[in-house]
């Protein structure tokens, strides 16, 4: 399977995902052109895409709940969890709250770094763990609250919930109205409905809905 760009040890989740995340989203469709498209046929295409949950899941999907805009995404790495604090950023006056995580399979110095990196983009954190790949329990975490602290990140606005649902419902906790969270690293969309199911089913059910 073809690898990504950005992280040569990840494996991309689907074509999509690969279409988004490969330089190539840079260049001019010239592979399209050369199978026949016409350029009004290529453009159309382009702006059919839609990146939601149906089309394009844990690539910036974006929900609602309760005013609180969330952006679901499969970031694991620097560059995407830049690129998600700088979106978070532009759709909102208020905070951008992070819930974030990477794979257990990079070095120690990649997981500091992604900690810093949040903690330049974001106002809060919730560090949680996924798949930490032979790594025990914490362990990546603490690399990433280590990467935070290096980036001068306030102690007060940084805890760490290792379970995936309760670091949803912490990070939904630190929002208001108009504020937006970011959930890194998400495996499925079933984790933030899940977090939400005991207090908010009816807000779950939409999002079923919304991604079936």
């Amino acid at each position: 399977m073809k690898r990504c760009w950005t992280c040569a040890r990840c494996r991309c989740r689907s074509a999509a995902a690969r279409a988004t995340t490969s330089p190539t989203r840079w260049r001019r469709p010239r592979p399209l052109a050369a199978s026949g498209f016409g350029n009004d046929e290529i453009g159309a295409g382009l702006r059919s895409f839609v990146s939601d949950s149906k089309h394009n899941p844990l690539r910036s999907n974006v929900f609602d709940v309760e005013g609180v805009t969330v952006i679901v995404d499969y970031a694991h790495n620097c560059a995407a969890y830049a690129a998600l604090a700088e979106t978070a950023r532009a759709m909102t006056p208020g905070r951008v709250v992070g819930v974030v995580a990477a794979p257990g399979d990079r070095r120690d110095a990649d997981l500091v770094d992604i900690g810093r990196t949040c903690a330049a983009g974001f106002d809060d954190l919730v560090v949680y763990e996924t798949e930490n790949r032979g790594r025990v329990s914490g362990s990546v975490a603490a690399l990433l609250v280590q990467g935070a602290r290096l980036g001068r990140f306030p102690g007060e606005h940084l805890q760490t919930e290792l379970d995936v649902h309760s670091a949803i419902r912490a990070g939904l906790a630190l929002c208001q109205p108009g504020d937006v969270l970011v959930f890194g690293c998400g495996s499925s969309i079933s984790e933030l409905t899940e977090a939400l199911r005991p207090t908010k089913p009816e807000i779950a059910q939409r999002i079923e809905m919304e991604a079936a």
